[in-house]
């Protein structure tokens, strides 16, 4: 018998734009000039156990954001969902909501995919 690997279906427009964005913990921000800095430390999950184990130190890692991915960093409170932020977004800055909505998913994603946030679905 054959089982066959379904392939987990992705969220939607609207189930994403529920989602929570949280800041994940032990990032420190830095200050400098315009710009923000988010220092933070990242271990693969694949090595996570040989680190603590041996008491490894972990990765620094660094992104820089800007005046906008700034406030959008300021935006993630983990109380509002990725909607609200959109709409402080629009509210500050004068672009279409869809033009929005596209970067500050793409920038969330990014910040995910970093290890700099997670996102919670309530």
């Amino acid at each position: 018998m054959f089982f066959k690997n379904k392939k987990p279906e992705g969220f939607n427009r609207e189930q994403s734009l529920k989602g929570i964005p949280v800041q994940n913990e032990g990032i420190k921000e830095v200050k400098e000039d315009k710009k923000l800095k988010i220092i933070y430390f990242r271990t693969s999950p694949m090595f996570q156990g040989i680190i603590e184990r041996f008491n490894l130190p972990r990765s620094e890692k660094t992104i820089i954001l800007d005046e906008i991915g700034a406030y959008i960093w300021h935006e993630i409170d983990g109380k509002q969902n990725t909607d609200k932020i959109i709409i402080n977004f629009c509210k500050k800055y004068p672009m279409p909501r869809r033009e929005a909505e596209v970067s500050i998913i793409e920038h969330l994603k990014n910040l995910m995919t970093r290890g700099a946030i997670s996102i919670v679905f309530k």
